[in-house]
This record gives structure tokens, C-alpha cells and sequence, in this order.
């Protein structure tokens, strides 16, 4: 899943994600669709996590980045 776009003060932001990243999986679950990202997000806020760990290829290069989950 390319990252279109992201907010220049929004939390990916200031963790680093950028437009053009693709993201390959949240938490170990495989990312494929909009939904895919959806549901690992539900997921983590279901089981009370605070954040997830999104995998992200660069520019040829796999990196992590975490990001806070809403459970609200």
C-alpha cells in the first residue's frame, strides 16, 4: 500500500513516514488494501496497545516506524 499522502503535523509525520512509502505490514499482518490497515489498527486498539510497528519500504530499503494507536 503506497502512502499517498501524509499531514506535515501529524504523528507519521513526525515519526517519519513519507509520501511514496509503501507500507508492507502493521504488527506482522501483511498489508494489501486501505482495509488491511483498518483492521490491524482496530485490532491493536481492541487489544490495548498503545502503538503499532509499521514496516515501510523506502527507496528500495525496508525501515520500521512507530505509530500511537487511537482507542478512542
Amino acid at each position: 500500500l503506497v502512502v499517498t499522502d501524509v499531514e506535515p503535523d501529524s504523528q507519521a509525520a513526525q515519526r517519519g513516514l513519507q509520501a511514496g512509502d509503501i507500507i508492507s505490514s502493521i504488527n506482522s499482518l501483511e498489508i494489501a488494501a486501505g482495509a488491511d490497515v483498518d483492521k490491524a489498527l482496530s485490532d491493536a486498539a481492541k487489544a490495548g496497545r498503545k502503538s503499532v510497528l509499521v514496516q515501510i519500504l523506502r527507496n528500495g530499503q525496508t525501515s520500521f516506524v512507530t505509530l500511537p494507536v487511537s482507542n478512542g
